[in-house]
């Protein structure tokens, strides 16, 4: 369960610095500015940190596994849309729908880990958790640059697809 969790936990920051070495790739693609490429990242964070305050709450109402499932569904979608994207408003939209999802994880995840466990116990999942979340940030833009210099930037899209797709067998 503690991988399950940390899988969960690395959607976010996967999905914020994976694409990162791409941003040139996606600006001659689209022929978009500089300036344009740079708001799918700010749309994606806006997007993200406003669901973020409503993931606890909906999984308290709904139930935890049902919240991330879904939340994991729409985070394909939106990472299928970004990848086929044909134009860059497309493709802010795309990140739109990731940052909407990609932070149920990390909610929902400390949320499981107070349900099933107490004390050191409680302590030592999250600690693991906690360090696949921060590790995430390090490897995510090393394995987006390798994908987008021998597949191209919307490889990138499609393997956080995969993540996803990952996530919900787990």
């Amino acid at each position: 369960m503690i991988a399950m969790l940390g899988l969960l936990s690395c959607v976010g920051p996967a999905t914020i610095d994976a694409y990162l070495p791409a941003f040139d790739a996606i600006g001659q693609s689209f022929g978009a500015a500089p300036q344009t490429v740079q708001q799918t990242l700010g749309v994606y964070m806006f997007a993200y940190a406003a669901m973020m305050l409503f993931h606890g709450s909906l999984s308290d109402s709904f139930g935890r596994k049902r919240i991330v499932c879904v939340s994991l569904a729409v985070y394909l979608a939106g990472s299928l849309c970004a990848a086929f994207a044909p134009t860059v408003q497309a493709l802010l939209l795309a990140r739109v729908v990731q940052g909407l999802s990609s932070g149920a994880g990390i909610v929902v995840g400390q949320a499981i880990i107070r349900d099933c466990y107490d004390g050191v116990a409680a302590r030592k999942a999250m600690s693991y958790v906690l360090v696949i979340f921060n590790i995430s940030p390090a490897l995510a833009p090393i394995l987006g640059g390798y994908l987008i210099v021998h597949q191209g930037w919307r490889s990138v899209f499609l393997a956080m697809a995969a993540l996803s797709l990952a996530a919900m067998w787990l």
